[in-house]
């Protein structure tokens, strides 16, 4: 049996159990809930002793995808961007940030729904060129930050 130990918790889930093959070998394939720990357990079988293996440290991610639902704007119009965070999590924060002098710089923070979508809706730069923008999806409940690709808006 595969099994998971979230991060800050003594208790341990079972996630998965398989069946190993004729050479002792065993796969599994799950989607994990967050970062934290796994090993693997054998129940007890006639004479054999149940066991466990050591633990591993595991860290999950956020997967963020992002797309300008208006790709040219006026100086200063509204810009709409739609966001994705993987895996889903209620209210998970969320940074649109524009590239702009040489740093990455905050436009607004929202936060997504259960499904892990939002839209943020924010006002475009003033000076006419094309920005770079993305959203940094914040540290939240054991899964790590995630970054957008970078994506572009046309300010006219």
């Amino acid at each position: 049996t595969l099994e998971f130990q979230p991060t800050g918790s003594q208790d341990w889930q079972g996630l998965q159990s398989a069946t190993s093959g004729p050479d002792g070998a065993v796969a599994y394939q799950v989607v994990l809930p967050g970062s934290g720990r796994i090993r693997l357990t054998v129940p007890a079988i006639g004479a054999m002793a149940a066991s466990a293996s050591a633990a591993f440290d595991v860290s999950v991610a956020a997967t963020v995808t992002a797309r300008a639902k208006t790709k040219r704007v006026g100086a200063g119009d509204r810009i709409r961007v739609r966001a994705i965070v993987r895996p889903a999590q209620a209210n998970q924060k969320v940074v649109l940030q524009v590239y702009k002098n040489d740093r990455w710089r905050k436009v607004k923070v929202a936060r997504t729904n259960a499904k892990g979508r939002v839209t943020i809706k924010a006002q475009a730069e003033n000076s006419p060129q094309r920005w770079k923008y993305r959203i940094v999806a914040r540290r939240s409940n054991g899964v790590s930050a995630g970054i957008s690709q970078e994506f572009r808006i046309r300010v006219r």
